[in-house]
């Protein structure tokens, strides 16, 4: 109880409106922008809005996409909430709280929070945190409206998704005041989005709280973009690069549409804050175009190339500029909207930092530990595996990365491969394929400081076992285990068939 009265007395209630808008774009590597030195693509929206705000040098998320959108709406690490990148038709019967994708069905969302203190609220974009029931929709999330997808992906022209085998599934999803069902929509996919989350700024009363949610599609596989904007990019002789430049480019664009709706009544006292999900896709031949450099890794791995993600905030409401390199997690935004709210946190105080009094005053960064998650996003987690991948700890100028491998594979972890500035470059079509072991003793275990050493070249855990152990010894506390979410269920593409083949909540619908 006395700690309850102690936020409230520390946060308390921001003076005036503060307009939250979060963007959460989708595979964008650290390599992929032009503020952090790619001269192949073009972001002056992203570029400026990092010179002229707050550049996050050590934002982390989870190393690919639904835990680390579970962990922000709920405040909660990824080891804490969900770990897995599962199919959305997965169940298991015998567990109605966790037995399904995405968040915990008892869980309480940002998107609740914000609207108990009188925020609108509202989603546009990837859902990807839970679909199997009416509890897992946006509306039981606290969001007054969504338009979107549920799944991982979709193809950005037909909006269809192809888990159901021959018959693919239109995955696009509409919830207002007036409609809840498939949307009746056509278009590039991101430019229907783009449209969504302007209209909902220009119409918005600048005398009440906003909370939007945007989550584009872009850059997701597939490599799907307007020719008129691939066209300009025709320098780039690499396929996949050239899409991924033209992808990136089209966001940046996007991003840029954004913030000039924003601008007329509402920029003044707004927080815009824009990251990536996880780091940039690079195992994939043929299908990504993801560039992490000069980070090794990337999406799926726990190298810094995969956790180690694109963020930045701006906005009237932000009182820091300049470069900040305090340690963040992609869950502390939770406990920071709450306290611009003036909401009660909750018990998700225990993995998610306020963060508002450095945005606003500036100072250090309070965090001084993270845990890294774990799990296989290729397939299905069998229950009981230890979900700990690693833990940053940051000691004076340092900060130490630990790093752990599963004993069910062989301590094995993967994309052990540094980017060059371009990737793809047909060094190495398979990352996947190159591991790098790292077990439980100084002498097999992996331990970096990646202040100093940001490409994970030099292992110092046989010079420093003291340092090794004693991390080992803090990831062991945080040892869990995950629910077993079950296996894919034929109920759910029955009943998209039964829907006109359009993906949507399938259990319990009444």
């Amino acid at each position: 109880m006395i700690a309850r009265v102690w936020w409230w007395l520390v946060v308390g209630r921001c003076a005036g409106v503060v307009h939250i808008v979060h963007v959460v774009v989708d595979d964008v590597g650290w390599g992929n922008v032009g503020f952090h030195g790619n001269s192949e693509v073009e972001t002056p929206t992203l570029d400026g809005l990092a010179r002229s705000g707050l550049e996050l040098e050590r934002l982390y998320a989870h190393k690919f996409c639904s835990p680390s959108r579970c962990a922000l709406q709920t405040g909660f690490a990824p080891i804490h909430v969900n770990v897995e990148n599962v199919d959305p038709s997965v169940r298991n019967p015998s567990d109605p709280e966790g037995g399904y994708q995405g968040i915990p069905v008892s869980m309480v969302g940002i998107g609740e929070k914000l609207r108990e203190k009188g925020y609108r609220t509202h989603a546009v974009g990837k859902w990807d945190v839970g679909m199997a029931t009416n509890k897992h929709h946006p509306r039981h999330r606290g969001f007054e409206s969504w338009l979107g997808y549920w799944h991982h992906s979709n193809d950005y022209w037909s909006y269809e998704e192809g888990s159901c085998g021959s018959t693919s599934m239109r995955d696009l999803w509409e919830y207002n005041a007036t409609h809840d069902g498939p949307a009746v929509r056509e278009g590039y996919e991101d430019e229907v989005l783009r449209a969504e989350a302007v209209r909902l700024v220009q119409m918005h009363d600048p005398r009440e709280p906003l909370f939007l949610l945007w989550a584009p599609h872009l850059t997701h596989a597939p490599l799907e973009v307007p020719r008129e904007v691939e066209r300009l990019f025709l320098s780039i002789d690499d396929v996949e690069r050239r899409r991924m430049a033209a992808m990136v480019s089209l966001l940046d664009t996007e991003i840029g549409t954004l913030v000039a709706a924003l601008q007329p009544s509402l920029w003044k006292d707004t927080l815009l804050v824009v990251h990536s999900d996880n780091g940039g896709e690079i195992i994939f031949a043929g299908s990504c175009g993801g560039s992490n450099w000069p980070l090794r890794g990337g999406k799926f791995s726990n190298f810094e190339g995969g956790i180690r993600v694109v963020g930045l905030v701006n906005g009237g409401a932000l009182g820091r500029r300049g470069k900040f390199d305090g340690l963040v997690g992609v869950w502390d935004w939770y406990a920071t909207y709450c306290a611009i709210a003036g909401a009660d946190p909750g018990n998700a105080t225990r993995d998610s930092t306020n963060l508002w009094p450095v945005l606003r005053m500036g100072g250090d960064a309070p965090r001084t530990e993270l845990v890294i998650g774990d799990s296989s996003a290729l397939g299905y987690n069998a229950q009981g595996q230890t979900l700990v991948g690693g833990l940053l700890w940051r000691n004076g100028t340092a900060l130490y990365k630990l790093l752990l491998g599963a004993a069910n594979k062989r301590y094995l972890i993967d994309q052990d491969v540094r980017a060059g500035p371009l990737f793809p470059n047909r060094s190495a079509l398979a990352p996947q394929l190159y591991f790098r072991r790292c077990g439980r003793t100084a002498e097999t275990g992996c331990l970096f400081d990646v202040i100093r050493d940001e490409t994970e070249d030099n292992n110092i855990a046989p010079q420093r076992p003291d340092i090794f152990y004693a991390m080992l010894r803090r990831a062991s506390e945080f040892r869990l285990y995950s629910p077993n979410r079950g296996d894919e269920d034929p109920m759910a593409c029955a009943r998209a068939r039964a829907y006109g083949n359009y993906w949507g909540p399938w259990i319990n619908l009444i």
